[in-house]
């Protein structure tokens, strides 16, 4: 748990310019508050405490290197200002000119626009370079600013004079924009893929890392037995204190000795059996828990037993959430909530419990019952994802193209099919995977 200094004003930007008039070597960390990002790591309960931590030390950076820059007071505290707002990924999502309002209401300083503009060429000027950006192009030009490397001319031309073809990977436009060989177009783009699209933030992205604990073990026995264990890291034993079991007996037994309890020592019986109780039905809760978590993981053991003996995805067979519930008598939420967000730690690496889950392909030959072997969507999505591997990277094959290769390769499905499938495997279209 992070905790920090109280604040001498509970709002953020009043704090903020009470800061700004604190001595350097007097500052503390502000209590900075989650900001929007492009990737939601899972809810847990240290997740606000880890976004502290981050944020704090990534601004806590900056504002150090802004310490050693010679600047007038006014510029200093515009430049803190922008620090202020840089999103969690570096960037300066927000015009100037409606920083300056923001400023002027908050602190009644007219500030003119140059002066921004001046304490913005600052904060980009600090590390890490793309730092201050307000987009991916500027991000990326930013780190090919002082780079004086043979392709960085060209790396630069590109991003300023072809940036929307670059994109769509649209080459022969950028070739007759630039007047450049493909070769030296090769070569800037392979500049450019060395770039951040991020400015590089260590501190952030490692806080950031989350550790998977999973909640079940699978191990295999020497005849390849499979044995599920529950793990005891996720729900360790509890028990109701001694303590107040005590408490409660010399309560009890003062009552019989005495005939009646005192007000206050009624309070305290009162109190301590009401807790006691509460925390019984919370053990048993949590023992129900863990007969539920186990019954689904056995069954889904069970119903998938053929991949457990090998690992092998080409073993898993049609299993949907429903089967489960039919089979162990649960809801089908109950199952849904187990299988969303639980693990499995196997000889094959940690798992989701939703890896086992896979719809049967609806083809023609199940409609009528005639398959001697049921497919699942997991193969067809597999035998896609190899097609498109092996794909030639200059022509890469289109959905249509694709669609048709899996029905020669058994799997009848759709150019929509594909298309869903593609985008379920977060792959990008034929024109995005082109390589020039």
């Amino acid at each position: 748990m992070v905790c920090w200094p109280s604040p001498p004003s509970t709002s953020s930007e009043g704090y903020r310019r009470s800061w700004r008039r604190t001595p350097p070597s007097r500052r503390t960390p502000p209590p900075t508050t989650k900001q929007k990002t492009p990737y939601h790591p899972p809810a847990d309960p240290g997740a606000e405490e880890r976004t502290l931590a981050t944020q704090s030390t990534f601004r806590e950076n900056l504002l150090e290197q802004l310490a050693h820059q010679r600047m007038a007071p006014t510029l200093q505290a515009i430049a803190e200002y922008l620090i202020w707002n840089l999103d969690d990924d570096g960037y300066l999502r927000t015009e100037l000119e409606d920083l300056r309002d923001q400023m002027y209401l908050l602190e009644s300083q007219d500030v003119d626009l140059l002066q921004w503009q001046e304490a913005l060429a600052i904060i980009q000027s600090l590390d890490p370079p793309g730092i201050g950006a307000s987009d991916l192009r500027e991000c990326l030009l930013l780190q090919l600013r002082n780079d004086a490397s043979a392709h960085a001319p060209l790396a630069r031309r590109l991003l300023q004079e072809a940036f929307d073809p670059f994109t769509r990977r649209n080459y022969e436009q950028i070739l007759r924009t630039l007047q450049c060989t493909e070769q030296e177009l090769q070569d800037a783009i392979a500049h450019i893929a060395r770039l951040s699209p991020k400015p590089e933030l260590p501190t952030m992205d490692s806080a950031y890392a989350q550790t998977i604990t999973p909640d079940f073990r699978l191990t295999l026995d020497g005849d390849g037995k499979p044995t599920l264990t529950l793990n005891g890291r996720n729900s360790p034993p509890l028990r109701i204190s001694k303590r107040y079991t005590r408490m409660l007996e010399e309560l009890q037994q003062q009552r019989q000795q005495k005939g009646r309890l005192s007000e206050q020592e009624q309070e305290a019986a009162t109190f301590v059996k009401r807790n006691m109780e509460n925390a019984r039905n919370f053990i048993e809760a949590i023992h129900l828990r863990n007969d539920t978590l186990t019954l689904i993981m056995q069954a889904i053991l069970e119903a998938q037993a053929d991949y457990f003996h090998e690992g092998d995805d080409e073993r898993l067979h049609p299993l949907m959430m429903k089967d489960i519930a039919t089979t162990t008598g649960l809801d089908i939420s109950t199952v849904s909530r187990v299988a969303n967000g639980k693990y499995i730690q196997t000889p094959w690496g940690i798992l989701p419990l939703r890896h086992f889950f896979a719809r049967e392909l609806t083809t023609a030959s199940t409609k009528t019952n005639d398959s001697t072997e049921s497919q699942t969507t997991l193969e067809a999505k597999n035998h896609l994802q190899s097609l498109i591997d092996q794909e030639d990277k200059h022509a890469p094959l289109t959905d249509e193209e694709l669609a048709e290769r899996m029905h020669q390769a058994g799997y009848p499905i759709s150019r929509r099919t594909v298309a869903k499938y593609r985008g379920q495997l977060e792959i990008p279209t034929a024109r995005l995977r082109r390589e020039l």
